[in-house]
């Protein structure tokens, strides 16, 4: 009798470290799992929810079934509600491009003050001018007449011995070039 509690005994012991070892596979590889999946899974959770989920599901089809038999019976379409559905997507494309146009008017609010700021500062500038100009002593320039066609700059240029160089093509190629005339030096 002994050496059978001892076997009985061997044998509990054994059977105990085989289901801890057992055990401890499984809360590694549940542990895995959750990593995994991204936090705790519960598989009893997940079946409950989806249970839920489905019970959901079952009852809004009954309800929508229920709802369009007494539209029928009401002697009403169907269709109104369709239309309804296209008329609330419609106006929720119509609050995005609202958004989309709010952001591009803060946008060009943004730009009209920038502007604005600019238009300050170059008034200032040109009072700062004008009050440098009237502070400035007095400038009597000689009213020269110059032969028509002819720049002040070209009868310099003439008077220097470059007389190849004409000032009128020149500017006529400055205007071509616009504002990229500083960049074709």
């Amino acid at each position: 009798m002994f050496l059978f509690q001892v076997c009985v005994r061997e044998e509990a012991e054994f059977r105990f470290r085989q289901l801890t070892q057992e055990y401890q596979a499984l809360q590694r590889a549940y542990a895995l799992l959750a990593e995994t999946s991204g936090g705790t899974y519960d598989p009893e959770k997940e079946i409950r929810n989806r249970e839920q989920l489905l019970s959901e599901i079952s009852r809004y089809q009954t309800r929508v079934a229920d709802l369009e038999s007494a539209l029928k019976q009401q002697g009403l379409d169907v269709q109104w509600v369709e239309e309804k559905q296209a008329l609330y997507q419609r106006n929720q494309q119509l609050v995005e491009k609202v958004r989309q146009m709010e952001a591009e008017e803060m946008q060009l609010e943004n730009e009209i003050q920038d502007i604005r700021d600019q238009n300050e500062l170059l008034e200032f500038r040109i009072l700062e001018l004008e009050e440098r100009e009237r502070r400035s002593p007095a400038i009597n320039f000689h009213q020269l007449h110059f032969p028509e066609g002819l720049s002040p700059l070209q009868i310099y240029c003439e008077a220097e011995g470059v007389p190849d160089i004409v000032i009128s093509e020149l500017m006529k190629k400055l205007d071509i070039l616009g504002d990229n005339a500083v960049s074709v030096c």
